[in-house]
């Protein structure tokens, strides 16, 4: 299926002369429906190992970058690059901000390892021909809902494993964090449950079961953050769907239903759960009340008090990329924070974050590269193209993602940056490609 699909999507994709730039033959075209193929193989791989496996993730992203290379070519660039300016440019201006900051704050120190604290934000522009070749790959719809649909049951078992057989606490994968495991879970559980809406039994069934490993990888993690999030995007998943599409809202409700049972049922998961809740509002309520500030609510109010000081002291730069645990050893040591808050490196707010390493510069990038997503998604949702599922999924992602980091510092970790940028331009390329097919099929109504 995801063959063919390919196929038909190739087809059309060479009867633009505006794409085809170097490729003149049958031949030609032979070969780079191989490469095609080659690299919806690569992605499936890459989204299915994003929690899972650092080396084959890693290893895939290299490969991708390779191919780059080989593929990439100076008209089509351009022609990329203006297309998608609203996405790239924000990605660009992270990437200088930080570059800017870095020279100004940390470089003057003259140490080679300072360069490190380049390599997240560097990911925002070294991923652009990556996103190129993707754009140009023209992957068909299966092939993407199938690499979620991996990547959710890849860290559903994942997360089954660590809790019910080796007896961790909460399930990290093998990303080592429980809060961006659960977060980018439940972004793989909204994922796989798109293919609930293919007309095949198959892919239906499919959906209904990355929907169900996804959602016990969110709730094995124990994040909270990635609970609120998931909730947020079901929520409005109902609410679309139940317009759009009743069998998926009626798996939704059926499989949020018998999750509940098993929850109410299961004594360790209930008591899980539980305590997870009970922790926070007991951390919020000894906070206000008793003013104790050695909780996880009180340490992230005391970071992102320091993140603000940080950035109101060097507004328009910051204190430089990575540099926040420097800036809240600082701020430990005048007393104005609890000694334990000292040992993170990031202030647990993906926009206080921006503001403290990179000022008002950075904040503005990052806050532009979200609202001109939405504001792209939204105009597309409203044309209310059923056949069309991806503008609401870049809906509920940005909304997601944008929750997520309220509490955690989602965009400070290589594979969470790589993944939310590559997951991007998935959902660009796709509804991209749906206008493109209908404008075509006006021109011949016309």
């Amino acid at each position: 299926m995801a063959y063919e699909l390919n196929g038909y999507l190739g087809a059309q994709f060479f009867k633009s002369r505006a794409l085809v730039g170097g490729i003149h033959n049958m031949s030609d075209i032979k070969k780079w429906c191989e490469s095609r193929n080659l690299i919806s193989l690569l992605l499936i791989i890459l989204l299915a190992t994003t929690l899972v496996s650092r080396s084959i993730f890693n290893a895939v992203l290299i490969l991708l970058a390779g191919l780059a290379i080989f593929l990439i070519q100076k008209q089509e660039l351009k022609y990329y690059v203006q297309k998608y300016s609203f996405f790239l440019l924000p990605l660009l201006g992270i990437s200088l901000s930080a570059a800017i900051s870095f020279f100004v704050n940390i470089a003057p120190e003259l140490s080679l390892s300072a360069l490190k604290k380049l390599d997240v934000t560097s990911r925002f522009i070294l991923l652009i021909p990556i996103l190129f070749v993707l754009d140009r790959s023209k992957l068909s719809q299966t092939t993407i809902l199938l690499g979620f649909f991996l990547g959710s049951v890849l860290a559903g078992s994942v997360a089954v494993y660590q809790v019910f057989v080796k007896h961790l606490a909460l399930a990290v994968g093998d990303a080592g964090h429980h809060i961006v495991f659960g977060s980018i879970s439940a972004i793989f559980a909204m994922g796989a449950l798109l293919l609930c809406s293919q007309k095949q039994m198959l892919f239906k069934f499919m959906g209904s079961v990355g929907f169900i490993f996804g959602l016990a990888a969110v709730l094995l993690s124990g994040s909270r953050g990635a609970w609120v999030g998931l909730s947020a995007m079901m929520f409005f998943f109902l609410m679309h769907y139940i317009r759009n599409n009743k069998f998926v809202f009626f798996v939704m409700v059926g499989v949020i239903f018998f999750a509940g049972v098993f929850v109410s049922c299961y004594q360790p998961m209930q008591t899980q759960i539980v305590e997870r809740f009970e922790l926070g509002v007991s951390d919020v309520r000894n906070y206000f009340m008793d003013a104790q500030s050695s909780t996880s609510f009180g340490d992230r109010l005391s970071m992102w008090k320091v993140a603000v000081k940080a950035g109101l002291q060097n507004p328009i730069l910051g204190s430089g990329p990575r540099s926040f645990n420097g800036v809240i050893t600082h701020y430990q040591a005048t007393g104005l924070i609890n000694p334990l808050a000292g040992n993170y490196k990031h202030a647990h707010n993906e926009f206080l974050n921006f503001f403290a390493s990179q000022g008002f510069l950075g904040l503005i990038m990052i806050i532009s590269l979200y609202c001109l997503l939405l504001r792209f998604y939204f105009l597309h949702y409203q044309q209310k193209c059923k056949a069309n599922i991806w503008p609401a999924f870049g809906i509920f992602f940005i909304v997601g993602y944008f929750l997520f980091g309220l509490t955690e510092s989602m965009l400070d970790r290589n594979f969470s940056v790589i993944f939310f940028v590559i997951t991007q331009q998935l959902i660009l390329s796709q509804i991209t490609m749906a206008a493109q097919h209908k404008a075509e099929r006006d021109n011949l109504a016309a």
